[in-house]
C-alpha cells in the first residue's frame, strides 16, 4: 500500500503543478479541452428559460448547431440536452455536472482524476492477491504500475478519460477473477449484470471501446466454441481440427469481401484516421501523412496489409531514427517495456497451451483492446495514451 500511496502523492503533486505553476508535458492540450468543455457544458445547464428554452450564445451554439437541432435566432429547446450525452464527450458532460454542483475548480476534477487512479491500483493490488502470487512480486508489478511508465503517470494526474477507462477495465478484471471462483448462481448472475455496466460505460467513454467490446465478445464466443470443438474431435479421434479452422476463416474472409463489409471497414479507418489531420496543422509525432493514408485502394490484401501496418506502428512509434528529443525518448522506453511484456506473456501462453482459461481471455481482452486504437491513431503521442487504458491488464 506504501507504494499506492506514494504514487497517490507524486499524481496530486503534478496535478497542482500542471493547474498553478506549468504545464506537464503532453497534458496541455486535451485535458484542458475538456475541462473547458465541461464549463461549456455547465453554462448550457445554467442557461435557460422558464419555459425550457435556451439562450444561443456564440460561446453555446455549438451545442445545438452541432447536432443539427433545428432552432430560431435566439432560442432552442430543452430537448437539446438529451443529445449532448453523446459517446466520447460523456466525460464533459460528467464534469459539467460537478462543475454546475460544486463549482468550477480544474485542479478538483484533475486530483479526482488522481483519485480514480488510486483506485484503480488498489483494484490492480485485488487482483493480484487473488493470484495468489507472494508479496515480493506484487510489489513490483505495483512498482511497473504507479512509475515504470512517465506518460502514465502524467495522464493520471489530469482531466482525461483514460483514467476512468483505465479503472473500468482493472475492475472488470476483477470481476473476471471473483466469477470464477463464483459458485451460487445469484452472485455469478449480479457480477455478470455489473460486467454489463461497465462494459457498457467503457463503450460509452471511448467510441473505439465499442468496437472493442464486440470483437473481445466474439473471440471469448469462438475460444469456447473451439474448446469444446478440441475435446470433442479428441473423443471421436477426429485429427483435422486445424485444417478444417483454417478453411473456415478463409471462407469468412471471402464471404465478408464479397458482401462488401471489409471494404467499407477498411473506409470507415481510412476516413477516420484522415480525419485526424487539420488543413493547418502538421503533426511533428505522426507516423503516416495525409497523402499516404488518402491513397490507399481497397483489396483483401491491403485490408491485411495496413491493418497489420498500422497495429504495427501503434507498438513500436517511434522508432530510434525518429527519436528527437526527450519525449520521444521516453515513449520509445515505455514502448521496448511493453513489448517486452507482451512477448513474454505470448512466451508463456504458447509454452502452457493449457494453463489457465482466464489468463487466455485476459490476453485476448488486452489485444483487442489495442487494435482498434492502433486502426484509428496516427501519431505516437495520441497512441501513448490509448495503450495507458490496459496497463494494468498487461501487467497481470
Amino acid at each position: 500500500m506504501l507504494i499506492i500511496f506514494s504514487g497517490l502523492i507524486l499524481r496530486a503533486l503534478l496535478a497542482i503543478y500542471n493547474i498553478s505553476y506549468g504545464v506537464l508535458p503532453g497534458a496541455g492540450s486535451d485535458g484542458l479541452s475538456f475541462h473547458l468543455e465541461a464549463v461549456r457544458f455547465m453554462d448550457w445547464l445554467n442557461l435557460k428559460y422558464p419555459d425550457n428554452t435556451y439562450i444561443l450564445t456564440e460561446w453555446l451554439s455549438g451545442y445545438a448547431d452541432d447536432i443539427g437541432v433545428t432552432h430560431g435566432d435566439r432560442y432552442a429547446t430543452r430537448t437539446v440536452e438529451l443529445k449532448l450525452y453523446s459517446v466520447g464527450w460523456i466525460y464533459s458532460a460528467f464534469l459539467g455536472h460537478l462543475y454546475n454542483i460544486f463549482g468550477v475548480s480544474h485542479i478538483a476534477t484533475s486530483l479526482l482524476s488522481c483519485f480514480v487512479w488510486f483506485l484503480s491500483a488498489i483494484t490492480l493490488r485485488g487482483i493480484l492477491l487473488r493470484c495468489k502470487i507472494d508479496n515480493s512480486k506484487i510489489n513490483l508489478a505495483l512498482l511497473f504500475y504507479c512509475f515504470l511508465f512517465p506518460t502514465s503517470v502524467i495522464y493520471t494526474s489530469v482531466t482525461l478519460r483514460e483514467v476512468y477507462i483505465l479503472f473500468f477495465i482493472n475492475f472488470v478484471v476483477l470481476l473476471f477473477f471473483i466469477l470464477k471462483d463464483q459458485k451460487n448462481y445469484f452472485f455469478i448472475f449480479l457480477n455478470l449484470i455489473i460486467i454489463s455496466l461497465f462494459l457498457f460505460m467503457l463503450g460509452y467513454l471511448h467510441r473505439s471501446n465499442i468496437v472493442f467490446i464486440a470483437l473481445f465478445l466474439a473471440s471469448v464466443a469462438s475460444y469456447f466454441i473451439i474448446k469444446k470443438l478440441i475435446t470433442y474431435c479428441k473423443n471421436k479421434k477426429f485429427h483435422h481440427l486445424n485444417k478444417l479452422i483454417i478453411i473456415m476463416c478463409v471462407a469468412m474472409i471471402f464471404i465478408f469481401d464479397y458482401s462488401g463489409y471489409m471494404q467499407k471497414i477498411f473506409s470507415s479507418i481510412q476516413s477516420y484516421q484522415t480525419g485526424h489531420f487539420h488543413e493547418i496543422t502538421i503533426f511533428r509525432a505522426s507516423y503516416f501523412t495525409i497523402e499516404e493514408v488518402a491513397s490507399r485502394e481497397y483489396s483483401i490484401f491491403n485490408f491485411f496489409y495496413y491493418s497489420f501496418k498500422n497495429l504495427l506502428y501503434y507498438f513500436i512509434q517511434p522508432s530510434i531514427f525518429q527519436i528527437s528529443n526527450l519525449k520521444d525518448f521516453v515513449l520509445a522506453f515505455e514502448n521496448i517495456m511493453r513489448l517486452i511484456m507482451v512477448f513474454y506473456s505470448v512466451n508463456k501462453i504458447y509454452r502452457y497451451p493449457n494453463n489457465n482459461t482466464l489468463l487466455h481471455i485476459l490476453f485476448m481482452f488486452f489485444i483487442f483492446s489495442e487494435i482498434p486504437y492502433s486502426q484509428a491513431t496516427i501519431n505516437w503521442g495520441t497512441a501513448s495514451r490509448h495503450h495507458l487504458q490496459v496497463l494494468g491488464i498487461l501487467i497481470v
